[in-house]
């Protein structure tokens, strides 16, 4: 019990510490964003909103023309560098849409990988 009861100041100290450091730059992308972009002649949009990361990846993209929903599997804010992905499907393959880019402002740009094809997308807060 007396170790339990010593733990429970470190454990809130240290998500403390985690919220300050992951918040500020998390708080700049939180949010509503339409992502277009290209990936191998193939054109896209999205509609993702994006929550502040904590031990789980926060948000969700939906595609502007089917309506189909991609939960986050990963998302990551460091300084002015975004990364996110979700799983996605296309007849009977399942793949991972990677995204990294650099924001700048109210504006996001960068690449996308898509089962081995890279494209570009851009990005608008909404």
């Amino acid at each position: 019990m007396l170790m339990k009861a010593r733990m429970k100041p470190l454990l809130s100290g240290l998500v403390l510490c985690f919220v300050l450091l992951v918040s500020p730059a998390a708080a700049q992308v939180a949010g509503p964003w339409h992502v277009t972009g290209s990936v191998s002649g193939h054109d896209f949009a999205l509609d993702c909103q994006f929550t502040p990361p904590s031990t789980t990846p926060g948000g969700i993209c939906v595609e502007t023309k089917t309506g189909k929903r991609h939960i986050l599997t990963k998302f990551s804010v460091s300084g002015t560098q975004v990364m996110w992905s979700y799983k996605a499907s296309y007849m009977m393959f399942n793949f991972d849409i990677d995204y990294a880019g650099t924001l700048t402002g109210n504006n996001m740009a960068g690449t996308v990988t898509a089962s081995g094809h890279d494209g570009n997308f851009t990005a608008t807060r909404q």
